[in-house]
């Protein structure tokens, strides 16, 4: 028997870990420090393609057009340059900076650019040189300087040996001068020198320090992961000997990029061996972890808590006692010194029991439904009352449900009155509606028949599955922990700022969160008794999965047709999981006894494909019916949008005009993933980074961590919000505020215990999803996460539950009053910021007065068939019934009368809630600069006037399109 401290350490895992450093890992070390000297005998020599995929690992580049850019030395982005030597290039600005990590010293070396100087357009005042006079600096020491011309050349300088003394070169050119003039006007970047390459040769080399270290580490690292995993010194040496062939070759052959690339590979074997020693490290780690959760540690470390509170709140009521602060402030200090102070009040009192009383009630059945039942009442009032009030049924898509909704009432079908992009020209503007999921109108379509096409019926169908989702949530919460889970976590989600947007805009999110989460609910159940073993009953409607297959298809065929991405994609991910549970299940694995269990979840897809079923053939119908323009089964514009709206400059690209019919194009060609190469890697490795990707879930999911150094706070917490800004409420993007992400963390963590399965079926169902958006979409709008809210509800309802327990259990339940004054406190911060972000954005939405004016005068002075022109499509269709078009995202004043003459469009509305572009706009406003265009204008309200203008009666003699 192994001996073992308290820790759990014992001596056979001290021997494992002290076998690392045997005499295999000297020999690992020589071996990568000789292969980094032989790989130093090769002259150096260093080549980078500028502008292509890795040239960020060798010089800073940056979108900002500040002088704080340009002091850092950063470069333009990365472009494409059809007349460059090597196609890509980048713009520097008056200093740029790059630095070839490990070259070594060297005796001689020269240094060659490939460059490209102003372009001969460049306009420049008198006496102005005609080229900009570029230093080159190695290393802080002059090297000469170059003149370019508008032509792409090579330009030698050498290198000083004074520059070569260590291994790194640091290479700075910078130039005085600057021009930003081109010939299309909108490129305002102050642009020095355009390169494309650039190149180092030398004759004779030291090593430098750093790359051998690495190489020599990353070689040991390597064996002493090969050798634990394979449990074989010999095979830990070969292949510390390939892995140490491997980097003297790089030195030799790509030193820079070994360089620059032997950290990384440096980390990911140290990783590599933290896995394979993981049963040597994890015992000891949870032995203290242990240690730690003892009762007695944890009731020091209460008391030191409370301590520190006293002495805290006490400083802090004298404090606000001497500066004459406001009464209720000094009494909810004071308030809470009481409370703290009671867990050393010898005796217990009425307080204490009366406090465990009511959390006793809360956990109770009629307790629970009758606060359940208040919270519903109350929100869904607000809600009803926010419907009747509030005008307009939302925007973009949110319109378009409202609109096929009343085309389907007057017997239309799936069809609207205007276009919206212009990837295809059709030869009407009523046209099958194709962009969004069918659900969503179907919904609101029985309401409109009993109370008319008006904007509240439009929402009504929101109260009840908000009403639904609180049940569910609630019932989910009872059933997997206790009722007060369930119930907190149900009054979090409908007291949400968000989940009260989604009520009061007529939107697909809504009910695809409800039957997202009751998917993901019966999925779970069902997985717990498949891997619990339970044979599958004989009778063959239980085989086949009996009513569970049934309502589960249903619910997935729904969620298909109310969102197809997101349904597929959780779809996939709730198939795999059960498939996980199954093969986990005890029981027989062989596929003979696998495949009649495989059963319900093949009578599961067969139904949800056979809910989808009519959506594909309507579309392949009208794919055959319209020559194509429905291009697959499962059509959307967004398969042309995503190439546009998260990487081009202006999300407004999705309104240019694409389609190359009669000459019309303005972008070569319609929008497709060969664009991504167009952007450049840079905005693409920003989008996929930064706001529109990574950064955008970090904002909505991940808890903050202000205040960490070395710029770690804004790394992982954002820089948009903090406990010192001005409005940390309103900045906070996430979805339950930071209180809410912090307890959402907790929650999960103590879910893990009982609830492990769940967490795994969450992140099969979210996951790739999430990528999906980080990676092709968009996912900096809150509504595509709204999904996983309820679980997140569901864990915070957790955390404050779990401490609750923890601390009304301290000291004989003495503590009770002073847990469930914390409970509250937590709450209330999460709360209070999304009471706040709500009125916010109900002041935000309402929409100006002068568009509905506007809309009004439309409906009562043109004729039901007359055309317009607008920058909100749906909402002019809505209000005005009129037939309608989008102001094309051009400044080419024929093409957009060419669009509008073949629409037949015959009045122009520049509405307030939401204009075009400036420069579309500054055009508009010179083409109808006769005042006889004037056909209506609003009274200037706070957010401006509306505008209605009378297209010229021949379009200003454009020819007419001929497609």
């Amino acid at each position: 028997m192994e001996t073992t401290d308290n820790m759990g350490l014992s001596r056979a895992r001290l021997l494992t870990l002290a076998r690392l450093f045997d005499w295999g890992v000297g020999c690992a070390l020589a071996l990568g420090l000789l292969a980094g000297l032989l790989g130093y005998l090769a002259p150096p020599r260093a080549s980078l393609a500028v502008g292509w995929l890795g040239d960020r690992l060798f010089l800073p580049a940056s979108e900002g057009l500040g002088a704080r850019e340009a002091e850092a030395g950063r470069w333009f982005s990365d472009e494409l340059t059809d007349d460059a030597p090597t196609h890509r290039s980048r713009w520097m600005r008056q200093r740029a900076l790059v630095r070839l990590p490990g070259l070594g010293a060297a005796g001689q070396a020269d240094l060659t650019l490939v460059a490209q100087g102003w372009p001969a357009n460049a306009l420049r005042g008198p006496g102005a040189p005609a080229q900009p006079t570029v230093e080159v600096l190695v290393n802080g020491v002059s090297a000469g300087s170059i003149q370019p011309t508008p032509q792409w050349a090579e330009h030698r300088v050498a290198i000083p040996p004074a520059a070569l003394s260590g291994g790194d070169l640091q290479i700075e050119l910078r130039s005085p001068d600057y021009f930003t003039d081109t010939s299309d006007g909108e490129d305002v970047r102050q642009k020095v020198l355009r390169v494309a390459s650039l190149r180092v040769a030398g004759v004779s080399s030291r090593p430098a320090a750093a790359p051998l270290v690495l190489l020599a580490l990353g070689v040991a690292l390597g064996y002493a992961a090969l050798a634990r995993a394979s449990r074989r010194r010999w095979a830990g040496l070969a292949g510390a000997g390939a892995l140490a062939a491997l980097g003297g070759l790089a030195l030799a052959l790509a030193r820079v990029w070994a360089a620059a690339l032997l950290p990384w590979a440096a980390g990911l074997l140290a990783l590599a061996l933290l896995v394979v020693y993981w049963r040597a490290v994890w015992p000891p780690l949870r032995g203290f972890m242990a240690r730690l959760a003892r009762p007695a540690a944890l009731d020091a470390g209460m008391a030191a808590a409370l301590c520190g509170w006293l002495l805290y709140g006490g400083l802090r009521a004298a404090a606000l006692a001497r500066s004459g602060a406001g009464p209720a402030e000094l009494c909810f200090w004071l308030a809470a010194l009481l409370l703290a102070a009671w867990a050393f009040v010898p005796r217990a009192l009425l307080l204490p029991r009366a406090a465990q009383g009511l959390g006793r009630a809360l956990g109770g059945r009629r307790g629970a439904l009758l606060v359940l039942g208040f919270v519903l009442a109350g929100c869904l009032g607000y809600e009803a009352y926010l419907i009747f009030t509030m005008p307009g049924v939302g925007h973009a898509d949110y319109a378009d449900n409202a609109v096929v909704a009343r085309n389907l009432v007057r017997g239309r079908g799936w069809v609207v009155d205007y276009v919206t992009q212009f990837y295809k020209l059709y030869p009407s503007l009523t046209r099958p509606q194709e962009t969004w999921s069918l659900m969503q109108p179907v919904w609101i379509a029985p309401f409109f028949l009993l109370f008319g096409a008006v904007d509240w019926a439009a929402k009504l169908p929101n109260l009840l599955f908000t009403a639904a989702l609180g049940v569910l949530v609630y019932r989910f919460g009872a059933r997997a922990w206790d009722r007060r889970v369930g119930l907190l976590a149900a009054a979090l989600l409908v007291t949400s700022n968000l989940f009260l947007l989604l009520v009061i805009n007529a939107t697909t999110d809504l009910p695809f969160v409800l039957f997202s989460f009751a998917a993901l609910g019966m999925v779970y159940w069902r997985g717990q008794r498949m891997r619990a073993g339970q044979e599958a009953p004989r009778p063959l409607w239980q085989r086949l999965g009996g009513w569970w297959s049934l309502g589960l298809g249903l619910l997935t065929g729904l969620m298909f047709l109310q969102k197809t991405s997101n349904g597929v994609f959780m779809a996939a991910g709730m198939g795999l999981w059960m498939l996980a549970m199954l093969w986990r299940g005890r029981g027989d694995r062989r596929w003979a006894a696998l495949l009649p269990r495989l059963l319900p979840l093949a009578v599961w897809t067969a139904v949800a494909l056979c809910m989808l079923a009519p959506y594909l053939m309507r579309n392949l119908a009208l794919s055959r019916a319209s020559g194509g323009i429905y291009g697959s089964l499962i059509y959307s514009t967004e398969s042309r949008d995503a190439w546009v709206w998260k990487y081009a400059p202006n999300s407004d690209w999705i309104y240019k005009i694409y389609t190359d019919e009669a000459g019309l194009s303005e972008t070569q060609g319609l929008p497709d993933r060969s664009w991504l190469l167009r952007w450049g890697f840079d905005r693409a490795l920003a989008t996929v980074v930064g706001d529109p990707g990574l950064a955008a879930v970090r904002n909505y999911l991940l808890p903050p961590w202000y205040g960490m150094p070395a710029g770690l706070g804004d790394l992982l917490s954002g820089p948009s919000g903090g406990p010192t800004a001005a409005r940390p409420n309103l900045d906070d993007k996430r979805l339950f505020s930071a209180m809410g992400a912090w307890l959402a963390a907790l929650g999960l963590l103590a879910a893990l215990r009982r609830r492990a399965d769940l967490a795994g079926l969450l992140a099969l169902g979210f996951a790739p999803y999430t990528a999906f958006l980080i990676l092709y979409w968009h996912a900096d709008e809150e509504r595509y996460f709204v999904a996983l809210m309820p679980w997140l509800a569901l864990a915070i309802a957790l955390a404050v539950w779990r401490i609750y327990d923890r601390v009304a259990s301290w000291r004989g339940g003495r503590l009770a009053p002073l847990a469930l004054a914390l409970s509250a406190a937590l709450v209330a911060q999460i709360v209070v910021p999304s009471w706040s972000l709500t009125q916010v954005k109900l002041h935000q939405w309402t929409y100006a007065d002068g568009d509905r004016d506007a809309y009004a005068w439309i409906r009562e002075h043109t004729p039901p068939d007359a055309v317009l022109m607008t920058r909100v499509p749906w909402q002019v269709n809505w209000y005005t019934e009129r037939p309608t078009v989008m102001i094309p995202f051009t400044e080419d004043t024929t093409k957009l009368l060419q669009i509008a003459r073949h629409y037949r469009v015959r009045y122009l509305v520049m509405d307030v809630a939401q204009r075009p572009e400036p420069a579309t706009q500054q055009k508009l406003e010179q083409l109808f600069a006769d005042p006889a265009l004037l056909r209506y204008a609003t009274p200037r309200y706070e957010k401006g006037s509306t505008l209605v203008y009378e297209f010229p009666a021949d379009y200003g003699n454009v020819p007419e399109l001929r497609p």
